[in-house]
């Protein structure tokens, strides 16, 4: 009886879990950039601009590299998380390095991403805004 209820009500709940492999990919490509960051010891927030590209996008991994001013060319880490993918890449901050996070995920246009990042370094973390937009056909 428990095991039926269950059921019933994880048929009224949004899907939460795992995304399957196949829902996962979306076009490789060349991805307009642009984000808002809050870096260590700035009372302003800094706007980066340029490009994601995507060469591989697979079920597990990303490959390709940032064309953005102030980040690491490579993507340090471009693994699948759970429900999104997990973007690390090196960034300049004055004289310090910190590290972005970024979590992005296909929508159903194929062409905009989902796209949340987060600047830290040890004893700091802050949450920013970006956004994604494929420019190639």
């Amino acid at each position: 009886m428990k095991a039926l209820f269950s059921l019933a009500i994880l048929a009224f709940v949004p899907r939460c879990g795992p995304v399957p492999p196949a829902e996962r990919v979306f076009p490789p490509g060349r991805y307009a950039y642009q984000a808002r960051q809050l870096m260590p010891g700035a009372t302003d927030s800094v706007t980066r601009r340029g490009f994601l590209v995507l060469t591989e996008v697979g079920p597990e991994s990303l490959a390709g590299h940032w064309e953005v001013a102030g980040y690491s060319r490579k993507l340090v880490e471009a693994n699948y998380n759970v429900v999104s993918y997990y973007l690390l890449s090196w960034a300049e901050s004055g004289a310090d390095s910190v590290f972005v996070s970024h979590y992005v995920k296909g929508k159903g246009d194929q062409r905009t991403l989902d796209c949340q990042t987060s600047v830290t370094r040890p004893g700091y973390l802050q949450k920013g805004w970006c956004t994604l937009q494929r420019v190639d056909p």
